[in-house]
């Protein structure tokens, strides 16, 4: 049942149970993600009456094992990580992760690659940059601790080590078993972290002045080289030539322009943008701090009253426009992003402008609400950026529906508000 915690004895036939099954329908080999090194050992070692191996097999995972050994010291093959691995090599599985020797990381990789290794249990390290595709990938859990609290999969991470099932050449499909156990995930949940955007990778290079000092002295490579290598600046080389043909026609459409006589105007102007970049940021900050504190509150009454509970009103920034919203649940565990029932939603701007809007000023709320056309209110569902909520109102909406479904999140084509909650809307 949702939120039972299983026993210790009740884990463990799980996993007999779940490898077993993937055995009987030749999904192995079978990588597990654990987000626990503690874990990883423990289920490895539940799997202690299962054996993968033939002699055959057998007989080549222990040359290779004790081959890679003797560059140890005699004393050192018999420390207890390697004597609990190599029994656990013989049966074929395995264990990967950062708390064991680099020798015992390396001897389970190579083993892996051969095809010897059919249940390894792994942090999420072995899917980065690895390229040792299973038939199988298993999650033991959707949610991990990130050094400061326990949070979703984000969509990059899944799709990360997802990416592990399915051998190239080999496999036309790959499997992906999610073992919820006792934390069923609800279909909004499932829907973030399997089709959201990956999180886009930054480069951590910084060029510093002793950075600098120091290759002007060894005079082997020039500070323009060092940068061009970078990974920041790899992608920018690439559209490089795109960029120069873009920065052409801005030039060439700004020298057609007739000039601007009007200094009071451009200095307003910039004023106005920076004034409204800097609200815009102020907002953005105002908002995600409402949602951090909803998250921590606990009683019951002050869930009705806080900032963006489920049923508030919003002001949504969905560029050029701003639309009616209201809020129906969090998606995120950090609070930055909800699922939202846009109303009206205008049909000339794209979905993903809902969580990509450029700074903008505050409105006049009552002017907002007045071009609303409330006699026929029409919604769509959508996940909401905090950075793009304008303005959260005083009213809460009551009638709001329970939970969000995946099909409601795909839909394009906007449906009729039901009329119970269209005169609730109303009478706000």
């Amino acid at each position: 049942m949702p939120g039972r915690h299983m026993s210790e004895r009740q884990g463990t036939t799980l996993w007999v149970h779940l490898v077993g099954h993937l055995r009987s329908q030749a999904l192995l080999p079978a990588v597990v993600f654990t987000f626990s090194r503690k874990k990883c050992e423990e289920y490895a070692n539940s799997l202690r009456n299962l054996d993968f191996l033939n002699d055959s097999r057998r007989s080549q995972v222990h040359i290779f094992v004790e081959r890679c050994l003797k560059r140890l010291k005699p004393e050192d093959r018999t420390l207890p990580q390697i004597v609990t691995m190599r029994a656990l090599l013989k049966r074929g599985v395995g264990v990967h992760h950062s708390g064991l020797l680099p020798i015992v990381k390396e001897i389970v990789e190579l083993l892996f690659a051969r095809g010897l290794i059919f249940c390894l249990f792994a942090t999420e390290t072995f899917a980065m940059g690895v390229n040792m595709p299973a038939k199988c990938v298993v999650f033991s859990s959707l949610r991990k601790h990130d050094g400061r609290s326990f949070r979703d999969l984000l969509p990059g991470e899944y799709t990360q080590m997802a990416g592990r099932a399915g051998r190239r050449g080999l496999d036309d499909t790959g499997v992906v078993v999610i073992n919820a156990a006792a934390e069923v995930p609800d279909t909004v949940t499932l829907h973030t972290m399997i089709l959201g955007a990956a999180t886009k990778l930054e480069s951590q290079f910084h060029l510093t002045y002793t950075m600098i000092l120091n290759l002007l002295r060894a005079k082997q490579l020039r500070v323009e080289e060092v940068i061009k290598r970078s990974f920041g600046e790899n992608a920018s080389q690439g559209k490089a030539p795109e960029h120069e043909l873009r920065l052409l026609d801005v030039k060439r459409h700004l020298d057609d322009l007739a000039p601007l006589d009007c200094p009071i105007c451009e200095d307003d102007i910039e004023h106005f943008y920076h004034t409204a970049r800097s609200v815009q940021r102020l907002t953005t900050r105002l908002h995600q701090r409402a949602a951090r504190r909803s998250r921590t509150e606990s009683s019951s009454a002050v869930l009705v009253m806080h900032a963006l509970c489920a049923g508030r009103l919003i002001l949504i920034s969905h560029f050029p426009h701003i639309v009616l919203g209201i809020v129906i649940k969090r998606l995120t565990a950090d609070g930055s992003q909800f699922a939202c029932m846009v109303l009206n939603p205008p049909a000339d701007v794209a979905d993903d402008a809902l969580l990509k809007v450029p700074p903008y000023p505050i409105p006049d709320i009552s002017a907002v609400l007045a071009r609303q056309d409330l006699t026929d209110l029409r919604y769509v569902i959508r996940p909401i950026a905090t950075s793009s909520i304008n303005t959260i109102l005083d009213a809460v909406i009551k009638q709001v529906p329970a939970g969000v479904t995946s099909q409601q999140l795909s839909q394009k084509v906007p449906g009729p508000v039901p009329s119970g909650l269209g005169t609730a809307i109303r009478n706000s």
